[in-house]
């Protein structure tokens, strides 16, 4: 399923090995914005509320380093089978801690904000664009896993621990997705 959901995403995105490449074509510039990149990231969080709850009294520092190097990773186009099977542990952590996918989507859309005004910045336009394209279409791929491995891993987690076939799991939801509808739509 796993590598389903992977392949999936990189078919609609278009993320490609060319990407990859290009991030690493550029890396000797970008990979000196992670600094920046990252106090932002952590100050969006810490500054509110509903998220900074998320995080264990003095967990910051260690959290700066953890994504310092994920964005080192990705900046040097260190792309492998390891990188994309770690997202779907990011929506187990996620789960476990309580962070919402509207949590991850928005800080996934701040960094591609903070990248894309760094690019227009730095680098003649059509560099910008490609650079920026191969950044964007790999973080789409890397929300999709992490949002997709929450979903998946939490419908997996409840049938486990209720013992109820996923199958059947499934059917249930269904019917409660089918009254919710209802519901929304005022029926």
């Amino acid at each position: 399923m796993r590598e389903q959901v992977l392949e999936d995403l990189i078919k609609l995105t278009g993320y490609s090995d060319k990407d990859r490449e290009t991030l690493k074509e550029f890396s000797a510039q970008t990979t000196g914005l992670v600094d920046e990149f990252v106090k932002g990231f952590y100050d969006t969080l810490f500054a509110y509320e509903p998220t900074a709850v998320v995080f264990e009294e003095n967990e910051r520092q260690e959290r700066e380093k953890t994504l310092t190097g994920w964005l080192l990773t990705v900046l040097n186009g260190d792309i492998n089978d390891d990188f994309f099977k770690n997202l779907w542990i990011v929506g187990l952590l996620h789960i476990k801690r309580g962070v919402p996918n509207s949590y991850m989507l928005g800080m996934v859309s701040l960094v591609q904000q903070l990248f894309l005004t760094k690019c227009l910045e730095s680098f003649e336009k059509s560099d910008a664009e490609r650079l920026f394209g191969a950044f964007k279409r790999l973080m789409d791929v890397v929300a999709g896993i992490i949002a997709e491995g929450y979903y998946l891993s939490y419908v997996e987690a409840l049938s486990n621990v209720a013992g109820i076939k996923k199958e059947v799991v499934d059917r249930m939801i269904n019917i409660e997705i089918d009254a919710m509808i209802k519901v929304e739509r005022g029926g």
